[in-house]
C-alpha cells in the first residue's frame, strides 16, 4: 500500500473506519502513516480522539483463538462475559 497524498486536514473523515481496521489487522500506527499520509504520531491522536472508548485489539479473534489453541466461538463467548 501507499501513500495516498491526504493532507492532515480531513484524515478522520476521508477514511472514517479505514484507520481503526488497519489497527485491528496488526498495522503499526506508523505503516498507517505511511498508507494514509500522515505521521504515527497523529495516528495515535485519531485514535485516542475519534475512537476512545472503542477497544481496538493487537490480534484478531480467530488469531487469538489459533494462539489460545481454542475456537473462535469459544473466544466469542469470554468477550461476551466483559
Amino acid at each position: 500500500m501507499g501513500k495516498r497524498g491526504i493532507g492532515a486536514v480531513g484524515v478522520v473523515e476521508t477514511f472514517n473506519g479505514e484507520i481503526s481496521a488497519l489497527r485491528r489487522d496488526g498495522y503499526s500506527l506508523q505503516s498507517i502513516g505511511d498508507v494514509i499520509g500522515v505521521t504515527r504520531k497523529r495516528v495515535r491522536q485519531i485514535l485516542n480522539e475519534y475512537y476512545s472508548g472503542t477497544a481496538i485489539p493487537l490480534l484478531a479473534e480467530s488469531q487469538v483463538a489459533k494462539l489460545c489453541g481454542c475456537s473462535y466461538m469459544t473466544i466469542r463467548k469470554l468477550q461476551s462475559r466483559e
